[in-house]
């Protein structure tokens, strides 16, 4: 390695480390296995090994916090499956359809996407933007005669759904009706869906398991300290020369495991890091400062607190009006430990107060609760249902995070200052 490759006035060199930090980035790697999520890529491969070299239909279901490697790990194992099973002709015997959820802003839409990019049908007239189901009813007569049409076992459509929580509104009948696509007679279709929110697990496979449809199962726990810090090496040793100081990947690593475990914020960090370190060496220019400084832990610090800090800001602000008043009414109290039924009643003082109508207890109770899924409360859960009005809790957030939040809010400014 160049130890004097680093030179943040070259844009070329810079572009180069930016390039190495953006999440889709590939570079260049002799191992066929991922050395991180390998147990997930081995399951993932093996489900894809099965359904392809048999010819059969079927579908997994990965779930996961976000920015923990689920799509990269898919995308790894049915490019390994392929090389694996068909060699150079994968492309003939195996078609794969990767879709993003996310930009479909009428998840009944994927039907005729479906229908265009999985079998070549063009879906331009208005019965099939007008009409879902008239979509849906040609899909799966496609997906039947794909599959009555193979030849030879490999001859398959593999369906990967990315951020699969988008699809989900009302009762989850898209969802419901996609994963049935494997399961209708001579059909070609390997589904993958991929999902984020942890929770759609409980809330669409009891109605899958009803109507015959039991997809594999895939959970990917959020990544360790470890799991960051060899991912991050792996980028950066890919750059002639050092760039970080190891220190501070350290520290960055260390943080991200402790809030989230998500390698994009771990990416964004680097980023935001970088950026830091580049604008102090342009401000120090003529000053008589080495031009040859690497990222060090001050740059990194100052990106994990503008980083980290900015989600949860701009969660506090997006709150419900109710529940960023629970979140004043603690901060005022100023206790460690409180009573719901202390807090409860400082609530109500300050809805009277402003003229405002309070929420009930029970409205007020799940409030809380509210707020202690998104980390904003710790509420003390451990007292039988019986003690109810004995629950406690206590704010994860500091004041001054309370207030910067919600300043720009006229009724909360006069609120937290007086």
């Amino acid at each position: 390695k160049d130890l004097n490759w680093w030179d943040y006035k070259s844009a070329g060199v810079r572009n180069a480390v930016k390039n190495v930090l953006h999440m889709s980035s590939s570079f260049e790697t002799t191992e066929e296995e991922p050395r991180i999520r390998n147990e997930e890529w081995q399951t993932v491969r093996a489900f894809l090994m099965e359904k392809l070299g048999k010819g059969t239909s079927g579908s997994l279901y990965i779930s996961g916090v976000p920015g923990s490697g689920k799509s990269f790990i898919v995308q790894q194992a049915i490019a390994s499956a392929q090389r694996q099973l068909f060699g150079g002709t994968s492309k003939k015997r195996t078609k794969v359809v990767h879709i993003n959820c996310m930009s479909l802003q009428d998840p009944r839409r994927i039907f005729g996407i479906l229908l265009e990019k999985g079998f070549g049908k063009h879906c331009t007239s208005n019965a099939f933007e007008k009409d879902h189901h008239y979509a849906l009813s040609h899909l799966r007569k496609a997906v039947s005669a794909g599959g009555a049409r193979k030849k030879a076992p490999g001859e398959m459509l593999v369906l990967v759904l990315d951020e699969l929580d988008h699809l989900f509104q009302n009762q989850g009948d898209v969802l419901y009706d996609l994963f049935s696509l494997a399961e209708i007679k001579a059909s070609n279709v390997v589904l993958v869906g991929i999902a984020n929110s942890i929770d759609l697990t409980l809330r669409l496979l009891p109605h899958l398991h009803t109507i015959g449809v039991q997809p594999t199962m895939l959970n990917f726990r959020a990544y360790v300290h470890s799991d960051l810090y060899s991912l991050m090496y792996e980028r950066l040793h890919s750059l002639d020369g050092p760039v970080f100081d190891p220190k501070a990947v350290e520290l960055l690593c260390r943080k991200i495991a402790a809030t989230s475990g998500d390698m994009r914020q771990c990416l964004n960090a680097a980023f935001a890091a970088l950026e830091i370190h580049v604008a102090h060496m342009k401000q120090s220019e003529g000053k008589g400062g080495s031009d040859k400084k690497v990222v060090d832990l001050q740059h990194m610090s100052l990106a994990l607190g503008k980083c980290l800090k900015l989600p949860l800001i701009n969660g506090m602000r997006a709150l419900p009006q109710h529940q960023q008043m629970i979140l004043c009414s603690i901060a005022l109290m100023q206790e460690g430990e409180i009573l719901l039924t202390l807090l409860f009643e400082k609530y109500n003082e300050m809805c009277k107060t402003n003229k405002i109508s309070a929420l009930a207890f029970n409205e007020f109770e799940n409030a809380c609760t509210s707020l202690h899924d998104q980390g904003l409360v710790a509420l003390n859960k451990s007292k039988k249902k019986a003690n109810l009005l004995s629950k406690s809790l206590k704010l994860k957030v500091k004041m001054a995070d309370i207030r910067f939040s919600l300043q720009g809010i006229r009724f909360f400014h006069n609120i937290l200052n007086n």
